[in-house]
């Protein structure tokens, strides 16, 4: 389609509300022949002149701001009344674009009261009342977060879909670097117009941002200057943490020291097996020799927290292979380290195509305990299910997922819980780069949700706040079956904290089923 922008400065707004009624097209500003013509020109009156050609249906319109009105929000509007009246349908969220809906809403129920503000949302936006009133309702939520017990902070967690290639086991949402290259620079450009709005916003509800977490996806594919921009944009508290997953082959020792220079102060290793021939059976790109290259050139940039993925129970795996991979990131200097059992994924390449070899479930069970003997004894901490760490280096911003604390998530597939309400965007990085993905409200995090989020933590569920916070204890029947958890090895019980041991967290689903 071509789109014709004449005498006025609009263009992105005119662009993206396009995108909105014609997602498929490609929008080109000049040209003569095309099935599809869109003509936007201020005219020397003030005026605008609005025209649209969907193939045989032509139609144009005028339309004058007044002195107190947005031309842009004017122009927009004309346009999109314009154009729904030719095609026949009208975009649930009329003509927003590029804002997050909830801090809109937020300004204007303090301009002019919930109701009144609900009703132009609609009035003036052309939204949908359900559309309306889901902005309204999340930025209840948001600002229920204020009430919270503790310290107002929040946890921000940043989406980066991109990386150099697709592993075997992977069912996240990513796109391969090769063919969305074109896409970083616009896609870093609409995370920091939303990092800045998240910021003013937080500071109006009196929240400070305490951690920050660049997850993939390969963030490590970004700019120091790239991530450099994203963290000013967030305005973390002094102190915060600050995190950046890398593959191994795609950092120097100069970009590591840019990404420390530019504010993370915590960089994320996915190593998954020192043994090359696993890494092309689970189709990463690294190496173990990159790998070990990864960590002297992370120590040598000034990083000091330093954390470790590994994978357990892949196919023929062996105790040797776990010893060489653990020695591999303990001699790099690993402060943390985060222990997966693989799971085949129905999305993922081993999900369509099981690779031979895999353990049984018996077998994966017995590679897990003697990975958690083994880090225990090399000094990690256990104090999740799959993370393990030297005293004082606990990864602060997962800790806040378990916990039940508040956090936002930004980019595709991205979830958030603020004030205790779940949402999330959908997995559609296509959307969420045309500005045309919403949050989708999924449900609450109430007892069920902290009873199984706290038994994933060694340190385990404590009675009296359950009971503090939720107004739940167990039954007679319950702490029965908890004594008999403790009994066959499965928990430790001192009747006010219940956890699990390494035993039990294997079968954490069964005994949760009894709890729950």
């Amino acid at each position: 389609m071509i789109l014709r922008v004449i005498n006025h400065p609009y263009e992105f707004d005119m662009k993206n509300l396009c995108i909105t009624f014609f997602p498929h097209e490609k929008i080109r500003l000049e040209g003569e022949e095309d099935p599809v013509v869109v003509t936007t020109r201020r005219e020397t009156d003030g005026s605008f002149f609005v025209s649209a050609k969907v193939y045989d249906v032509y139609r144009e319109t005028t339309a004058k701001p007044e002195p107190a009105d947005e031309e842009h929000l004017v122009l927009s509007v004309t346009l999109y009344r314009l154009l729904s009246g030719i095609l026949g349908f009208a975009p649930p969220w009329g003509v927003l674009y590029g804002v997050r809906p909830a801090k809109l809403m937020h300004r204007l129920c303090a301009q002019m009261g919930d109701d009144a503000a609900v009703a132009h949302f609609q009035t003036a936006f052309l939204t949908q009342k359900s559309k309306a009133e889901l902005a309204h309702e999340v930025m209840l939520h948001e600002n229920r977060s204020i009430a919270r017990s503790g310290p107002k902070s929040f946890s921000l967690y940043v989406s980066i879909p991109f990386c150099p290639t697709r592993c075997a086991y992977c069912s996240f949402v990513s796109h391969s670097i090769e063919k969305t290259h074109k896409l970083m620079t616009p896609y870093v450009d609409l995370l920091l117009r939303e990092l800045e709005e998240t910021s003013k916003y937080a500071k109006e509800l009196g929240l400070e941002l305490a951690t920050v977490y660049f997850g993939g996806g390969t963030p490590s594919l970004l700019s120091p200057a790239q991530v450099g921009r994203l963290i000013r944009a967030a305005c973390p508290v002094s102190g915060a943490e600050v995190t950046l997953e890398a593959n191994p082959e795609t950092v120097t020792e100069e970009s590591l020291r840019g990404f420390r220079e530019a504010g993370v102060n915590r960089i994320s290793f996915g190593v998954q097996s020192a043994r090359d021939t696993q890494l092309r059976t689970l189709g990463r790109p690294h190496t173990a020799r990159q790998a070990r290259a990864a960590f002297a050139a992370a120590r040598r940039a000034g990083f000091e927290n330093i954390s470790g993925d590994i994978m357990l129970a892949l196919p023929h795996y062996t105790q040797a292979e776990f010893d060489e991979t653990l020695e591999l990131i303990e001699e790099g200097g690993a402060t943390h380290i985060s222990a997966y059992l693989l799971k085949i994924e129905p999305d993922s390449a081993f999900g369509r195509t099981p690779p031979e070899g895999l353990p049984t479930g018996d077998e994966a069970a017995d590679f897990y305990l003697y990975a958690v003997e083994q880090l225990e004894h090399h000094g990690y901490r256990q104090y999740e299910i799959s993370n393990f760490a030297k005293p004082g280096y606990e990864g602060r911003h997962n800790l806040i997922y378990w916990d039940c604390g508040d956090y936002l998530g930004l980019g595709p597939a991205a979830h958030s819980c603020m004030g205790g309400k779940r949402f999330y965007y959908p997995a559609d990085t296509a959307a969420f780069l045309q500005d045309n993905a919403a949050p989708v409200m999924d449900g609450g995090c109430g007892a069920e949700d902290y009873l199984i989020l706290q038994l994933r933590l060694r340190k385990g569920l404590s009675l009296p706040q359950y009971k503090a916070l939720y107004g739940k204890e167990f039954s007679p029947v319950q702490l029965a079956f908890i004594r008999n958890c403790v009994k066959n090895g499965y928990a430790a019980f001192d009747g006010t904290t219940l956890a699990l041991t390494p035993a039990g967290l294997i079968v954490q689903n069964s005994i949760l089923a009894e709890l729950l």
